[in-house]
């Protein structure tokens, strides 16, 4: 199954919203370090994406490499128990669905 956009970063915040109905305070922060580390490993991918050269690119490979060894973590399995290497996946997907999109709106201001 293919998602797009931010589907799958939505897909874990209301999975882990759902385990949080219990108003579980140690399952909340579970779902907001998941939350944090799917925007965090998007936006370092987006980054990347877009400025393959950049002045930034150690510290976004860094952020990259840090979040995808979070995201294949025990630590992680015990916080969501969502497949991380799926989660890898699509946000890599995402990133570049979102990156297309910016430059393909760049493109067509530039044209009007």
């Amino acid at each position: 199954m293919k998602m797009t956009g931010q589907k799958t970063r939505n897909d874990i915040k209301e999975k882990t919203i759902h385990i949080c109905v219990q108003d579980d305070p140690y399952r909340r922060l579970a779902a907001a370090i998941v939350e944090q580390a799917t925007q965090d490993y998007q936006e370092a991918m987006e980054y990347l994406y877009e400025n393959p050269d950049g002045r930034k690119k150690v510290d976004s490979i860094a952020e990259k490499l840090e979040n995808e060894e979070f995201f294949r973590s025990g630590w992680y399995q015990v916080l969501c128990g969502i497949d991380g290497e799926q989660v890898i996946r699509q946000l890599r997907e995402n990133a570049k669905a979102a990156v297309k999109k910016r430059i393909h709106i760049q493109k067509r201001k530039r044209v009007e």
